[in-house]
């Protein structure tokens, strides 16, 4: 089943036939229970949607606000945009991710201090939803 994947995987596929390059696990669809594989490059992404997205102290950005963020626990920090959208935020980074996993935390800091975090989503949420209308 697909609980047995996560996206980056490359070992454990279980292709019988050789491809003639490596391939990995770009994409996840647990409503279809489909593994999407794809190539290396097809792992690295720029943008990344968080939902349920809180931030830590006083009050929170209302216009986009350059952070360092985290996608993941031995990551290190990257550049980026981050837009607040009611609950949910964009974040655009200035250099290609790897691995963007849906399900997983992304925190945002400035400097050593955490800003706040949310949950990698899939896809973008329609704009009527983010405005909250």
């Amino acid at each position: 089943g697909i609980q047995f994947f996560t996206v980056g995987q490359r070992r454990r596929l279980g292709l019988n036939g050789n491809t003639g390059k490596p391939l990995f696990v770009i994409r996840i669809i647990p409503e279809t229970h489909q593994i999407v594989l794809g190539s290396v490059r097809d792992l690295d992404e720029r943008q990344l949607w968080a939902s349920r997205v809180t931030f830590v102290g006083e009050k929170p950005p209302s216009e986009p606000v350059t952070v360092d963020a985290k996608i993941r626990y031995n990551a290190g920090v990257s550049t980026a945009t981050l837009t607040p959208r009611g609950d949910w935020a964009e974040i655009r980074f200035d250099e290609p991710q790897r691995a963007v996993t849906p399900g997983q935390a992304v925190v945002f800091y400035q400097g050593d201090v955490v800003l706040g975090g949310g949950i990698i989503e899939r896809e973008a949420p329609m704009l009527q939803e983010i405005a909250g209308g």
